[in-house]
């Protein structure tokens, strides 16, 4: 069953019709119509990241439109959920770079990772998963490890109150939390969330 009124499927399929038949102005409408639901979405997922959202919008515009242009869409009234999936697989694409490069964004990959995670599981509450998450940090073998990704990323406490807490200095906090979101990491790729 279609929850979407009929007037925004035909006009769904209307749009991707006419994108296949080579129309730019169809081109254009359809980034003015959808660019803001999938920024929406991008940032929900990239956890606010407002450049990531950006990039990862305009890119998701542009495989659409390509792949409308080249071969039309089977169901074109579902067009909406064709952008919604393009976005998603772009976005886990980027995390997937992001994790292999193994970069100092491993703070941003492991929250994503972790909320990728969450997302499949759609029945959970986000309270549900924060607590998946929090268990998951309980199970980590260091306890300076445990209570520094708790301060920094349950508490969201700041690296200077982090720091003093602890009786870190603030050169030597950014290696500890490094190898404390590389050891989660670890962890959380071994059990599924």
């Amino acid at each position: 069953m279609n929850d979407k009124p009929p007037s925004a499927t035909i006009e769904a399929a209307e749009l991707a019709g006419r994108i296949a038949a080579g129309d730019r102005s169809a081109e254009e409408r359809l980034a003015a119509k959808y660019q803001r639901g999938i920024r929406f979405l991008l940032l929900r997922k990239t956890h606010g990241d407002l450049q990531l959202a950006e990039d990862l919008c305009q890119e998701t515009l542009i495989t659409v439109i390509r792949r409308l242009r080249d071969k039309p869409l089977d169901e074109p009234e579902k067009l909406a959920a064709f952008i919604h999936g393009v976005a998603k697989r772009l976005f886990a694409s980027d995390l997937r770079k992001t994790m292999r490069r193994g970069t100092d964004a491993d703070s941003e990959a492991v929250e994503r990772a972790l909320a990728t995670n969450c997302d499949q599981v759609e029945t959970l509450s986000r309270q549900e998963c924060q607590e998946m998450v929090r268990n998951l940090i309980d199970e980590m073998s260091v306890p300076r490890d445990r209570e520094l990704l708790v301060r920094a990323y349950v508490l969201d406490q700041d690296k200077a109150a982090v720091c003093q807490a602890l009786q870190l200095d603030e050169r030597h906090y950014d290696r500890v939390i490094y190898r404390a979101r590389q050891r989660l990491r670890q962890l959380a790729e071994k059990r599924p969330i």
